[in-house]
């Protein structure tokens, strides 16, 4: 298996339209990959089924088509101005510029 690169502490930008918040893109600071974070269990396990990113995360990404449906998803806080420390879940093809 291929290692991962290690977006942990690094700020993107991400194209994840988030209805409540409105259109994106989002500045996010990453936490890391989501499975990481919870001792290798992937974002679609039911052990997660309450949890409000992982709902609007499966509703977003259902709702936009064309991402990926597998573990290559990332934990992060967006950063921009009145909306930052939201935690938001989103796919690794979501990432539309690194190092900002």
């Amino acid at each position: 298996m291929e290692k991962r690169k290690d977006y942990k502490d690094e700020f993107v930008m991400i194209d994840a339209d988030h209805n409540t918040l409105g259109e994106g893109p989002y500045k996010v600071r990453i936490d890391g990959w989501w499975d990481d974070i919870n001792g290798g269990v992937g974002w679609g396990s039911d052990q997660f089924s309450g949890n409000p990113a992982v709902l609007w995360y499966a509703f977003r990404t259902g709702i936009k088509g064309g991402v990926p449906w597998d573990d290559e998803v990332l934990y992060g806080h967006i950063t921009d101005d009145d909306r930052h420390g939201l935690g938001i879940l989103f796919h690794e093809t979501e990432i539309i510029d690194e190092g900002n």
